[in-house]
């Protein structure tokens, strides 16, 4: 039997083409289940590593990101089909620690390889957290990240623009990618809430999603 490339084309929402447009170190998502929030995040994840600065000697655009979730159930059942979803070509580790490696042409066909480590991650206990001690990633993204405590996610954005290190033979220097999230609508005492519609600070930028049926 012939084996046949499923094609998937990704029509950015008026949220989505704000989202992708804006260069804040941290930016988050929020919008009702369905909403399309889930979506919008696996796409930025994949435009800003093809913005990645190439190795001038393989040019390739190497990037490295921690996928965060509270548990690995909700990664696997949830986090990990939604990614596979639009890039099923994605080759996936699934047993512990959970990986995957995509690769493709950049879509500017400019000559360079996009190639995309993804590292998964429960993080909703202290003991976790000690797992990102020697982390050196590009970007990380937080699915759910309301769900975490924000002292979690700010720890996990400590380790962004850490990979790939700096060449001492070329110079070359590569991107911070920083950090993505998504949310469902939280409560107002959480920590999304208070850094969103009250603190709001510089360097993050927060954004809404209507609901699907709109």
């Amino acid at each position: 039997m012939e084996n046949k490339t499923r094609v998937v084309t990704y029509k950015q929402s008026a949220t989505g083409r704000k989202f992708h447009a804006s260069n804040k170190g941290i930016k988050g998502v929020m919008g009702p289940v369905g909403s399309g929030k889930s979506v919008i995040c696996c796409w930025d994840l994949f435009f800003k590593s093809c913005t990645q600065t190439p190795d001038p000697l393989t040019r390739v655009r190497r990037s490295k990101w921690l996928i965060i979730r509270n548990t690995y159930g909700d990664l696997l059942g949830t986090t990990i089909q939604t990614w596979l979803n639009w890039f099923p070509e994605t080759k996936m580790h699934m047993s512990a620690p959970l990986s995957g490696v995509l690769e493709r042409p950049h879509p500017l066909n400019d000559g360079t390889i996009v190639r995309i480590e993804l590292q998964f991650l429960a993080l909703d206990r202290d003991e976790q957290v000690r797992h990102l001690k020697s982390l050196e990633v590009s970007g990380v993204w937080a699915n759910e990240a309301s769900e975490l405590p924000w002292q979690f996610l700010s720890r996990a954005y400590e380790r962004t623009g850490r990979y790939p290190p700096k060449d001492p033979s070329t110079g070359t220097v590569y991107k911070n990618l920083g950090m993505i999230m998504d949310t469902n609508p939280p409560s107002d005492t959480s920590w999304w809430y208070k850094l969103a519609e009250i603190e709001k600070p510089k360097g993050f930028e927060f954004f809404r999603q209507p609901p699907a049926v709109l």
